[in-house]
């Protein structure tokens, strides 16, 4: 019996081929029916209604022709009348152009043979599609993209297909050409987590270097989820720039993990170092959905790192702590282990080759005529070099390829190496010339530099914007034509969606290109050409420059590439810190690399504006980085001491106050980074500074310094209290708040959160001298005047009133009085607690 029926137009006969020949690759030679097999001595129609109502399953490819097709239509309306009904979309029809009422079912695009097949089985097993399209379909519809991104696409099985592929593309996790390697048991320990019923909502961290699998690993993960278990799994890329977009897809996200439509649901976020806000807002909305009740939600975090990053963004998040809290003593920061050594590796690298050589003889790449030499099957056994699956990878490819590393070369660098010299030795194969030019194989590199270290162009005219912004080709490049022949050839190697360009793959690989060929000059362009480009989307973009360089400092990169990744890095911080400072400062602390050490050589030599900008960005409290915030403060507060004499002979009062208000600023922060890193008396010392001059300014301008002097009152105060100096701290913190009660009575909505921060530090002060009835009654005002603002805006005020909450129970309880109950549950609800805070 023919189990499957396909419901076709003829004008795309091609379609129903294909789709056929992966049906009964799946299902068996007589699996599927179609008008192929209709037979001459009977009639047509017989034969088809026979076959349409003996089939288990319908499938509809619907095309711009099947949709005015009245045969069509009637064998859908047949197959949805029995249950039968899969939906297949072509390429040539748009979602809104499928007939009613079909339009109201789940639809599979024809490309994404994977989700055709589940949906065949689900069918055959008896579940007829939902008529209620999801939330997630319709972001799909509009947009094109899965909300959660399966990451996978079949390798084409075309020679002429694989033929315009470069050796990047064959190395790609999405393609998945060689079969994923569960030897370290990674893959099935992550399942037996997934599958855990006691954990309802969970989270996990996977870390390690570039090459290690984690991609695939997660790739594995859910598909076999996915196939096996009927969950909702994939990856989640980056929220869209598009603020209606955005709230669209965590719309689709919230129905997904509140009201799951399969078994479970596993949330994929890679590159999470540099996603902590998305992590953070997600972990937030999770919690207060109350979700994983019915169906287990996972979401898993992919990174190259867990170091300072990842301890402080649980030590900060209650909901990140909730979510990926350890059970029974576990890590849930989990290192992507690496290969085993021994046969393993060997039998891994001859699978590598084994399914490597059809594609790339297709290539135009003739598999040797001899075998590995017994010392490079030796090294990939046991060398360290050979511990990424990605490393096995590259040897199987250069192998092939006659471009392998000589047998006494080590270390990953050189099978970067010589991948990179491969991969632009094809580009002039599929450019359509023999050889390139010298002229022409630099502007190729040059330009996949720049496209790579931004990670990748939207559309034509945007990719036209970022050549033509290379200074090197300066006065050469002045018009749109004078950069199409070259956007042209990048479009044939990495071209993709709306004629944009796409980074060169996988990212050691890309990162490896940057460290040899990109330079001062290149980066600056990338860095002119952001600022050309929408507004909301240019802090992404220059992450990602520092990212990608930040990267190439590994040492996988060899110590040749580390230095010129590194002396770009210094470019970076030295003529770009003043506008790059927040971009600097966050990657150093989400990635690792050399930007750490970078900055800290450059402290003395920095110029003042980029000193400045950094400054004020360094977190307040970083425990790596205290010795640097120190050094970064006190050259800052130096320089502005040596601007102190220009002050009082500047010919402007503006000019003056501006100078010694800045002057205050970087004596402030000193007295801060003193502070944490306990040398008391050097902090105290730089407040007093900075509270000298600010009072000189306030009792000029009191409406215009007012708010700077009460913020260095709240400074020395905390200084005098650590001195043990309780008078005097009790003296700067009631000023303090005299100041800010004065601003709070006229602009409420503007200096609330202001007073309370003050009225806080003054109850700590109460209650150090053992005025504990005092410190209760200024904590509860503190908290009285907080409220409103805790209610709009809980993330922001949130960690200040759980303080403040837990000071006025403890004060309370010293002076014997009640805590007013009514105003603790009245934050407690805005916070979405079931208790006081």
């Amino acid at each position: 019996m023919h189990e499957i029926f396909i419901s076709y137009s003829t004008t795309r006969r091609d379609l129903t081929e294909r789709l056929a020949a992966v049906i009964e690759h799946q299902y068996g030679k007589d699996a599927v029916w179609w008008d192929t097999r209709l037979e001459a001595d009977e009639a047509f129609h017989t034969q088809i209604a026979t076959a349409l109502a003996a089939a288990r399953v319908v499938i509809v490819i619907w095309t711009r022709g099947a949709a005015v097709s009245d045969y069509v239509y009637s064998e859908a309306r047949r197959a949805t009348r029995h249950g039968k009904l899969v939906n297949v979309r072509g390429d040539d029809i748009p979602f809104d152009k499928i007939p009613q009422p079909f339009d109201i079912y789940q639809v599979e695009d024809f490309a994404n043979t994977d989700r055709i097949l589940a949906t065949v089985a689900r069918v055959m097993r008896g579940n007829r599609l939902p008529t209620r399209v999801s939330e997630a379909e319709y972001y799909f519809r509009d947009h094109g993209k899965r909300v959660l991104d399966p990451k996978q696409m079949p390798l084409p099985t075309d020679p002429n297909a694989l033929a315009k592929l470069l050796p990047s593309d064959l190395l790609q996790a999405k393609y998945a050409v060689v079969d994923y390697d569960d030897a370290a048991g990674a893959c099935a320990a992550m399942l037996t987590w997934c599958l855990n019923p006691a954990e309802p909502l969970a989270g996990r961290l996977v870390h390690g270097p570039g090459g290690l699998g984690k991609t695939r690993l997660m790739i594995e993960t859910a598909a076999r989820l996915r196939d096996e278990r009927g969950w909702q799994a994939g990856f989640l890329d980056r929220p869209p720039d598009d603020a209606a977009v955005a709230r669209q897809r965590m719309r689709a996200l919230e129905q997904m993990v509140q009201h799951p439509s399969g078994a479970g649901v596993l949330i994929v976020v890679d590159y999470a170092e540099a996603r902590q806000a998305e992590v953070k807002a997600l972990a937030a909305r999770f919690m207060e959905l109350g979700v994983g009740s019915a169906q287990p939600v996972r979401l898993v975090l992919l990174t190259r790192g867990a170091g300072e990053w990842w301890r402080m963004a649980l030590e900060e998040d209650e909901a990140l702590r909730t979510i990926f809290a350890a059970p029974r003593g576990e890590d849930v920061a989990t290192h992507m282990p690496s290969m085993p050594t021994g046969q393993h590796r060997l039998d891994y690298f001859l699978a590598c080759v084994k399914k490597l050589v059809a594609p790339m003889h297709w290539q135009g790449y003739p598999r040797p005529s001899g075998q590995p030499s017994v010392a490079r099957l030796v090294k990939i056994e046991s060398g360290e070099r050979y511990k990424r699956p990605l490393a096995i990878q590259m040897e199987a490819v250069l192998w092939l390829a006659s471009s392998a590393p000589g047998d006494d070369e080590q270390g990953v660098d050189k099978l970067l190496d010589n991948f990179v010299g491969l991969e632009r030795e094809h580009w002039a194969k599929l450019v359509g010339k023999p050889t390139l030019d010298t002229e022409t194989r630099r502007a190729l590199a040059r330009g996949v530099a720049q496209v790579t270290v931004i990670q990748g162009v939207e559309n034509r005219p945007s990719s036209y914007r970022l050549l033509r912004s290379d200074r090197f080709y300066e006065g050469a490049r002045v018009s749109d034509g004078a950069v199409a022949p070259l956007h042209d050839n990048l479009t044939t190697l990495y071209g993709k969606p709306n004629e944009g360009l796409a980074p060169l793959e996988p990212d050691l690989i890309g990162e490896h290109l940057i460290a040899g060929q990109a330079d001062a000059v290149l980066v600056d362009a990338c860095l002119a050409w952001i600022e050309t480009e929408p507004e909301d989307g240019r802090t992404k973009r220059r992450e990602d420059i520092l990212t990608v360089l930040q990267r190439a400092t590994q040492p996988e990169h060899g110590e040749t590439s580390v230095a010129r990744a590194s002396a770009l890095l210094d470019h970076c911080i030295a003529h770009h810190g003043a506008t790059l400072a927040p971009e600097i400062v966050k990657v150093m602390g989400d990635t690792p690399g050399k930007l750490f050490d970078r900055l800290e050589a450059l402290v003395d030599v920095l110029p003042v504006e980029a000193l400045a900008a950094i400054n004020f960005v360094l977190p307040v409290q970083h425990t790596g980085w205290m010795e640097l915030s120190l050094r970064v403060a006190d050259r800052n507060a130096d320089l502005a001491r040596n601007l102190l004499s220009a002050a009082h002979a500047a010919d402007h009062d503006r000019e003056r106050d501006a100078i010694l208000n800045n002057a205050a600023a970087a004596l402030g922060t000193l007295g801060i980074r003193y502070a944490n890193l306990q040398r008391l008396d050097d902090a105290l010392a730089a407040s007093e500074e900075a509270v000298k001059i600010l009072r000189d300014l306030y009792d000029r301008k009191p409406d215009v310094y007012g708010p700077d002097l009460a913020t260095s009152l709240n400074n020395i105060s905390v200084d005098y209290a650590n001195l043990q100096r309780l008078d005097d701290a009790l003296a700067a913190s009631e000023e303090a708040v005299k100041i800010r009660r004065d601003l709070y009575d006229r602009k409420p909505d503007v200096y609330g959160p202001d007073l309370a921060t003050s009225l806080s530090v003054l109850s700590h002060v109460s209650a150090m001298q053992s005025r504990t009835l005092d410190a209760a009654n200024q904590a509860h005002e503190a908290l009285a005047i907080l409220a409103p603002f805790v209610e709009r805006y809980p993330a922001s005020f949130g960690g200040l009133a759980r303080v403040i909450g837990g000071d006025i129970i403890k004060y309370s309880a010293a002076a014997g009085r009640e805590p007013d109950m009514a105003l603790l549950q009245r934050v407690a609800r805005a916070l979405g607690m079931q208790q006081e805070p």
